[in-house]
């Protein structure tokens, strides 16, 4: 090689060494990683993978590599036996890559907010438990999925589906976000699965509110509300769909809670949630104590729309915590010093029970019906120096993020009038969840009352965890039921 060449050679190979690949493959090289099991490379700006990232970490449990420029995977990847969560978020995936589908212990996978079109047959490790697809331009998905027995939590919103596979296999699957598709029916037998308790359909084709109809404004909220008479203050809440800020509005100056909505939710459309706000502020007199009340609704045309709702007492706190990696599906609860007395959890289920019937009675499903969207009055909850509570009507179900729009027809053997009997039950199952968590934390009972309360409060939890869906009360006949426990 001439000396010119070498010259021109040089720039090339240091423009090569600077790559992220390259700078991945020298801490490779120098045991950057050895015997890490969790790894985060997110937004490196990887273009690929190097194999020595898979053939030099074999106790690898944990792998993030979020906003980077992926498209496929190197075949040694599945030498990384022992991976369980994996996440691509980000990335320009068109394809799930089949080599993940031979991961023995992978329990976790999320491709959201990539290009996915395709999910391969043989893409899907038998062992997921939780998979997240959402935000792709998905149009199908393989019948391997349908096949998943372990997977719990199953995340397809925004996509383009028009179906489903037959899902009769996943018999552990807990919660299923299906909003903001193209689906024209409820995929048969999804609702027939005997431990789902959370699912999400609005913003698809199904009656009777078009994904695409505009959003019918009661008079009393048409003009209530513009930009510029808000004025925020502190932020109260952060959540998949919005930020709540503590607010002031109009010339009285009243104090309200403003939601402002995100560009984009991992639930569904914004549009689906205000949509179901409005419904339930159709009330002519006030709406239900049990739900958050919606006084104005913002739209503007520079940016997401806002919700104006009542200013909640700052004695309300939320009941629980959203679900931990660990938990999955089910919420997480803060350590409390005392356990819950019976007669405020019967007062609590019998709240958010209330609220729920009266959302099924107007045609609409919570979808999210959870601790951490439930707001309690805390001077209620038990404290060290208090063996009973008071009776607790002070119970908001909070949250419509998740909610969606179902009809139903007087012919009783419709297929609309069928899937709304059982959407109603899977909601139960959400119920009996609540149910069971609060019993675990209630306190023992002492005395004889208390005893039989307690064991008829089991027999309505037992009741709605039923595996045949179609047994299960409604929630109206869970009020009904609630309302001879309360002492």
């Amino acid at each position: 090689m001439t000396a010119v060449q070498e010259a021109q050679q040089q720039p090339h190979d240091a423009e090569h060494e600077s790559t992220p690949e390259a700078r991945l493959g020298r801490e490779l090289a120098a045991g950057a990683f050895a015997g890490v099991t969790e790894l985060d490379l997110a937004n490196r700006g990887l273009a690929s993978l190097p194999a020595a990232l898979c053939t030099g970490l074999p106790g690898l449990t944990k792998l993030n590599m979020a906003g980077n420029a992926l498209t496929t995977l190197p075949p040694e990847f599945e030498r990384l036996t022992s991976l369980r969560t994996a996440f691509f978020l980000g990335n320009g995936f068109t394809t799930v890559p089949e080599v993940l589908g031979r991961l023995p212990a992978l329990f976790m996978l999320s491709f959201k907010s990539c290009q996915l079109h395709d999910v391969p047959e043989a893409s899907l490790a038998p062992s997921l438990g939780w998979l997240i697809l959402t935000d792709n331009q998905l149009t199908a998905l393989p019948a391997s999925l349908g096949r998943l027995s372990h997977l719990r939590k199953l995340m397809l919103a925004s996509n383009q589906l028009t179906t489903l596979p037959d899902m009769s296999g996943c018999v552990a699957l807990e919660l299923v976000r299906l909003s903001d598709n193209r689906l024209d029916a409820v995929p048969p037998g999804l609702l027939a699965l005997p431990r789902l308790a959370w699912v999400a359909l609005a913003g698809n084709h199904l009656q009777p509110r078009h994904r695409d109809a505009p959003l019918d404004l009661p008079p009393r909220l048409a003009d209530t509300a513009a930009w510029p008479d808000v004025t925020l203050g502190r932020q109260l809440g952060d959540g998949a769909s919005g930020t709540v800020y503590e607010a002031m509005h109009g010339q009285a100056q009243r104090a309200v809670a403003v939601k402002v909505y995100k560009p984009a939710s991992s639930d569904g459309r914004v549009v689906d949630e205000v949509a179901a706000a409005i419904a339930l502020a159709h009330e002519d007199t006030d709406q239900h104590p049990n739900l958050i009340q919606t006084h104005g609704f913002i739209q503007r045309d520079d940016a997401a729309p806002a919700l104006v709702m009542e200013l909640l007492d700052p004695a309300m706190e939320l009941l629980g915590r959203t679900p931990s990696f660990a938990s999955v599906t089910r919420d997480v609860y803060p350590a409390r010093e005392r356990a819950f007395p019976l007669r405020y959890v019967v007062a609590v289920a019998r709240g958010v029970a209330a609220a729920v019937a009266h959302m099924h009675a107007r045609g609409l499903i919570h979808g999210d019906v959870y601790a951490h969207n439930i707001l309690v009055d805390a001077a209620e909850l038990p404290s060290t120096t208090q063996s009973t509570a008071p009776p607790c009507w002070r119970v908001k179900l909070a949250d419509l993020g998740a909610a969606f729009f179902f009809h139903s027809e007087s012919n009783a053997d419709s297929p609309d009038n069928a899937a709304a009997h059982l959407l109603k039950r899977v909601e139960s199952r959400a119920l009996g969840c609540l149910l069971e968590e609060l019993i675990e934390r209630c306190a023992a009972a002492e005395a004889s009352q208390e005893a039989s309360t307690l064991a008829a409060l089991c027999r309505l939890r037992d009741a709605c965890l039923d595996y045949n869906v179609g047994q299960r009360p409604e929630a109206s006949e869970l009020v009904v039921a609630l309302d001879k426990l309360i002492f």
